[in-house]
């Protein structure tokens, strides 16, 4: 199996499907960084201001005022730089620029249809000790400080809220700590801005991958790849068949009937939170998989309850994962550090194994902000990824077993590490042969996967 070239340059972020021309064309370009520079520009408030800027990620000037401090990338073609606008929706459903001080929480109320394809990235809580993130296995912010402060000075536009960070940012930069929550409580779902062509790109078709989670849960048969159809069992999780009739409520609302909608989510999700204490393992997991499904449907019809909607969400998952912890001892682990006995612990482990992934993804395109610290957190390269498509898509215990079997020989890729590794050396044999396994048994999750280590994995090793 010949396997898929996709990468894209360093320097200029150019996309390139052919290896042979991706090697000259970066060659290229770092004979072009040798070369003498225009006059450094300032920065969008300096410029405005016509006042001297330092030039740094943040400049002294602009902290001082409390301003955002945004950078204009210098376009592609190499005839100097030119004014990058931010672009919001109009009320014909087109991107059009706006001026950036006009640019309000309101840039990102989007209609089901129009997914937002100008505004993801990564941000985390600029409040809390860490990630954002309930789940055992996600990421530990310091390990990671040298792959954002790369992948910051490659991006130095990222702007205000949406600057690229995985670690917790000292509040001295705001006035005050009611501003710090304030502005919490606006990124909370909110699309984050990436202005490099390969990321936006790439964080695009996360988007529109995750919009389409609440139209899979309409039926067992296509159910969204973090959530088992369990045909192991005669019968859904009582909260996954809820899950379901909340999703065909959501597929159908209309103006009259949202509210109502609303309300059986938030009854759904108060009734989560009283019986957390009380729940099993095995009960938590599609308590948590149903949130995740819902926090979805909240960034597609947003409103202005959705930053409080938001926050509330995230505290009720960590309620979830805290106690899930507490009982399991950790969210994720891979199958050779704790093997499955049985088809349906197996199930079990996949499916907390694609919760932890998904969690990953949806980190790169939404703001999943709330001022809840992260307790836990794992390394991300120890991320364990999800399985191939034929043994999570067995429909008895017998298909399973054989191709339990076939897995375990193929010498699978097991961490998000080794992914990232396999991926950067695909003319070495072992990660060549790794790759194709890899790629041949892709599903959606493991696509999704491969997209969101673009994130990231040109920085990481």
């Amino acid at each position: 199996m010949e396997t898929l070239f996709f990468s894209s340059c360093p320097v200029c972020e150019r996309v390139y499907t052919q290896e042979h021309s991706y090697n000259r064309h970066v060659k290229y370009c770092y004979r072009a960084q040798t070369r003498r520079k225009g006059r450094p520009r300032s920065c969008f408030p300096c410029s405005t201001a016509k006042a001297k800027c330092d030039f740094a990620n943040l400049c002294a000037r602009c902290e001082k005022k409390g301003l955002e401090c945004t950078y204009v990338q210098p376009n592609q073609g190499g005839e100097g730089s030119q004014q990058q606008p931010f672009m919001a929706l109009n009320d014909d459903h087109n991107l059009t620029p706006v001026a950036p001080s006009t640019v309000t929480i309101s840039s990102c109320l989007y209609p089901v249809s129009h997914p937002p394809i100008e505004q993801y990235g990564f941000t985390f809580n600029s409040a809390s000790d860490g990630l954002l993130a309930p789940f055992n296995n996600i990421t530990e912010i310091r390990k990671l400080k040298g792959v954002v402060a790369s992948v910051q000075s490659t991006y130095p536009h990222s702007h205000g809220d949406q600057r690229l960070s995985f670690e917790s940012q000292s509040p001295q930069h705001h006035s005050s700590e009611s501003i710090i929550h304030q502005q919490i409580a606006a990124r909370d779902f909110a699309h984050l801005s990436y202005h490099s062509p390969t990321l936006k790109t790439a964080a695009t078709l996360i988007v529109h991958a995750l919009y389409a989670f609440p139209q899979m849960m309409l039926r067992r048969q296509t159910f969204p790849p973090f959530i088992h159809p369990h045909w192991h069992k005669p019968c859904l999780p009582e909260k996954l068949a809820s899950c379901m009739s909340i999703s065909q409520l959501f597929a159908v609302r209309t103006p009259e009937t949202r509210l109502f909608l609303w309300r059986t989510i938030n009854a759904e999700e108060q009734r989560f939170r009283d019986e957390a204490m009380t729940l099993s393992a095995r009960e938590i997991q599609p308590a948590v998989q149903a949130m995740i499904v819902y926090m979805i449907m909240a960034i597609i019809d947003q409103d202005s309850e959705t930053p409080q909607r938001g926050a509330r969400m995230l505290e009720t998952v960590e309620i979830l994962s805290s106690r899930f912890r507490d009982l399991m001892g950790g969210y994720s682990k891979t199958e050779q550090a704790e093997p499955s006995s049985s088809w349906e612990d197996w199930v079990f482990a996949e499916s907390r194994r694609r919760v932890a992934c998904l969690w990953f993804i949806i980190s790169c395109v939404i703001s999943i902000d709330a001022e809840i610290p992260c307790s836990g957190c794992g390394a991300l390269s120890d991320l364990p990824v999800v399985s191939n498509k034929t043994l999570w898509e067995a429909r008895s215990c017998e298909e399973w077993q054989v191709e339990k079997a076939f897995y375990d020989v193929s010498g699978p890729v097991v961490t998000l590490g080794e992914l990232i590794q396999v991926r950067k050396n695909p003319s070495d044999p072992l990660s060549a042969q790794k790759l194709q396994s890899w790629e041949a048994g892709t599903d959606r999750m493991a696509v999704l996967l491969n997209i969101a280590t673009d994130f990231v994995w040109s920085k990481m090793f």
